[in-house]
């Protein structure tokens, strides 16, 4: 009987994601290798509502889905998805969505930590994550201790990250091969021209004679 019970609900779940889609009701009748007479029959036994109503439930269970975990109370979750708290109720249970506030509890904290770890090694400050989350500062480390996340990086480490992972090739830090022997050979021109200019204007200036000077008593030098 139990077996009986998954099938039919197994098949209810099929059906529903089939009448949401964008699919006509010959391509879904097709599908199931019936007609469309057929199909719309096998929709009344199963007690399916019309496809407008099936896709404006979807899209409430979806949003439900995203409120539950935030702190909110029932009533304001019944109120932004403009529907009564016995019909989000309702929902819930069809849904298999937990209102209980433990569970509630428990799901945020598990989506928190899934966005807060994503959100942890980017470029963005403490402060830009804790509003993208909706927490204060003081409350992030909390929970990134709680999480037991390691210590973020500098901000220049963070941006040389980035870069990587955008696939923008080596940092500054991590020259290729090529490019040191090209630094290298390039500071050797520097070089090498540096002392040629040098060797001209010593040339060209003549040579250097040292002017004659004397100490008096009081320890003064004078030009002889």
């Amino acid at each position: 009987m139990d077996e009986h019970n998954d099938t039919r609900k197994k098949f209810a779940r099929q059906l529903t994601n089939l009448l949401i889609s964008p699919l006509t009701y010959k391509e879904i009748a097709d599908k199931f290798e019936v007609t469309e007479q057929q199909l719309t029959k096998i929709i009344q036994v199963y007690g399916l509502p019309a496809r407008d109503e099936l896709r404006r439930q979807r899209s409430l269970t979806d949003q439900l889905n995203e409120l539950v975990a935030k702190p909110l109370m029932i009533a304001d979750i019944a109120k932004r998805l403009n529907i009564s708290v016995n019909e989000l109720r309702s929902l819930a249970k069809s849904e298999s969505i937990s209102l209980r506030p433990h569970d509630r509890h428990k799901l945020r904290s598990a989506r928190l930590a899934k966005e807060l770890k994503e959100l942890w090694q980017t470029p963005l400050s403490n402060k830009e994550i804790a509003d993208k989350l909706g927490l204060a500062v003081s409350m992030l480390s909390r929970v990134a201790a709680e999480n037991k996340l390691p210590a973020r990086k500098s901000l220049a480490a963070r941006l040389s990250s980035a870069a990587g992972d955008e696939g923008t090739g080596p940092t500054k830090q991590d020259p290729t091969p090529e490019q040191i022997a090209e630094r290298a050979a390039e500071q050797r021109r520097n070089w090498t021209e540096s002392i040629r200019q040098q060797r001209l204007v010593v040339k060209e200036s003549g040579p250097v004679v040292a002017p004659a000077y004397t100490m008096n008593a009081n320890g003064v030098f004078r030009k002889l």
